[in-house]
């Protein structure tokens, strides 16, 4: 029956998938702590402030699956900023031409999208610390993993 098929659908993907896993900080405290050590001097060639932390628009190369596990606590005051952002998915363009969705996870909250299809961002962490678990689950290569 259908639990069988279930469990021969979910071997073959594991002989073709395997996971990474990272905890990732992204700590704005720690970045304009940085910035007032310097004086508001920027520390890049083009004099420019230290970055907050985030991550601009991208796919994950070779990750069928990305899971985000969200760890810190927007709504306790963890931190503020850091929006996830995800194309639209209507084919008319990316999010640097405005046209995603925006979700804020809350503590404990799991997203679940395909990493490699959809483009995705993080706005810049702008106070606090913002912790979560990733998985991306990676196709093999031959000779590889």
């Amino acid at each position: 029956g259908g639990a069988r098929a279930s469990t021969k659908l979910a071997r073959a993907a594991a002989r073709r998938l395997h996971p990474e896993t990272e905890f990732i900080v992204y700590d704005a405290d720690a970045a304009l702590r940085r910035r007032r050590q310097r004086g508001g001097e920027g520390d890049g060639a083009d004099g420019a402030e230290p970055p907050l932390p985030g991550i601009g628009p991208h796919v994950d190369n070779g990750s069928c699956v990305t899971l985000i596990a969200m760890l810190s606590d927007r709504a306790r005051g963890d931190f503020e900023g850091g929006v996830n952002r995800f194309e639209d998915g209507a084919g008319r363009g990316g999010i640097d031409d405005g046209r995603f969705v925006e979700l804020r996870p809350e503590l404990g909250d799991i997203v679940i999208f395909r990493g490699e299809a959809c483009e995705h961002s993080l706005t810049p962490v702008t106070r606090g610390v913002r912790r979560i678990l990733q998985i991306e689950f990676c196709r093999m290569k031959e000779g590889r993993h």
